[in-house]
Formats: structure tokens, C-alpha cells, sequence
């Protein structure tokens, strides 16, 4: 059965929020839910660099090489990562650029813009469909067109404090029973925002270990 769109909000919301959390005190600022179309089309997530200096905790693996403007779409455990969301990506990805860019002639350089997908399971169809490299576990590149998408599968990252923040939206009970204990806290907002998460994973049936 397809999950309410609602629900499906709320996942999106959560790890932007999540996000939001672990850049915070960063060189690094976090957008959630960004609408840049006339007709209302909301990309997930976008991190920006908002000043000088190098992050003083290690990124989860894929995120390793953040740019000026990274833009992430996320597809949580009840979605698929399919080609009609890297072509959103995309989309969102052009419309942006144009906007933050001086003027349509002067379009910021491309290398200061990353695009990622960030999803908690393997997406078996796409990765049959497109031109696709394994980086390392869990992390992957898609090559569309002549743009490069960075996939993250949170349920096959390694289990280490670094990858603490994408476990908690993986698909595996394991990871996000290990995600809790192993994240660090970076605001006052962190200990509701995995109350949500807890309430969230308990109604919908996933296992929750406190290991």
C-alpha cells in the first residue's frame, strides 16, 4: 500500500531537519524545501557555504566534497529512487542556477554546484537503467546526460559515527538503532527531533535497537 503524501512530507522534513542539525555551527547552512518554480515543485534539501573554513567533524561518506551549492533529493524507506527523480533533480537544478546566477548570461560555473541523492535503499531498477560506478559502499555515481548525480544508500553505509546521521533514515533496523547512540548533538532542537523520528519508526513497524 503507498504511504500517505503526508507522511511522505514529514520523512523529507525530518531529514532536512536532521541536516540542519549536524551543519549547525558549520561553514555550512542547510535549505529545506525550497520552492524555485512558479508552479510550486520543492527540492528536498540544499546545503550552502556561507563562510570560510573546513568542518570540524567528519561528513558521512558521499558528502565528503561539499561545493558552493549541493543540492539533495531524498527518498526515504516507503520510496524509490527512479529516473523521474533524478530528472526532478535536474529540473530543480537548472531552475536554481539561473536564479542564483547574476543574470542568464552570466550563469554561475557548473563546479559550484553538486547534485545528490540521498535514498535509505538500494534503487535495483535505476542502476540498471543509467550509466552507474560504485565509489565506495553505499556511496555511487550516476552519470545523467552530461551532469553527475552522487547516490547515497543510507542502508549500506559502513556502520561508523560519521555515517550516524544518514543511518537514522536507512531501511535497516541495525543502522537505525546504532544511528541514536553513535550522533553527536549540534543544537537544542536534536532530542525532539529523534523523538519524532523514534514515534515515526514505531508506528510505521521498523525494529528500533538501543544497542
Amino acid at each position: 500500500m503507498a504511504a500517505d503524501p503526508k507522511s511522505l512530507r514529514a520523512w523529507h522534513r525530518l531529514f532536512g531537519l536532521l541536516l540542519t542539525d549536524f551543519f549547525t555551527d558549520s561553514p555550512f547552512t542547510v535549505e529545506i524545501e525550497r520552492d524555485w518554480s512558479q508552479q510550486q515543485q520543492l527540492l528536498d534539501v540544499v546545503i550552502l557555504r556561507r563562510g570560510r573554513g573546513r568542518m570540524a567533524i567528519s561528513l558521512p561518506d558521499g558528502l565528503e566534497n561539499l561545493v558552493s551549492h549541493n543540492l539533495i533529493t531524498f527518498k526515504s524507506h516507503h520510496e524509490t529512487l527512479d529516473a523521474w527523480a533524478l530528472k526532478e533533480l535536474i529540473g530543480h537544478y537548472v531552475a536554481y542556477r539561473k536564479l542564483v546566477s547574476r543574470k542568464p548570461s552570466e550563469l554561475l560555473p557548473e563546479d559550484r554546484f553538486r547534485l545528490y541523492a540521498v535514498c535509505a535503499r538500494f534503487p535495483n531498477n535505476l542502476s540498471r537503467q543509467v550509466a552507474w560506478q560504485e565509489r565506495q559502499p553505499g556511496v555511487y555515481d550516476c552519470q545523467w546526460g552530461t551532469d553527475l548525480v552522487r547516490i547515497v544508500v543510507a542502508g549500506q553505509l559502513p556502520r561508523d559515527e560519521r555515517n550516524a546521521p544518514l543511518h537514522l533514515f536507512s531501511a535497516s533496523p541495525q543502522l537505525i538503532g546504532f544511528g541514536p547512540s553513535a550522533y553527536q548533538q549540534h543544537s537544542n532542537n536534536t532530542s525532539r527531533l529523534l523523538g519524532q523520528l523514534f514515534e515515526r519508526f514505531g508506528g510505521e513497524g521498523l525494529a528500533i535497537s538501543t544497542m
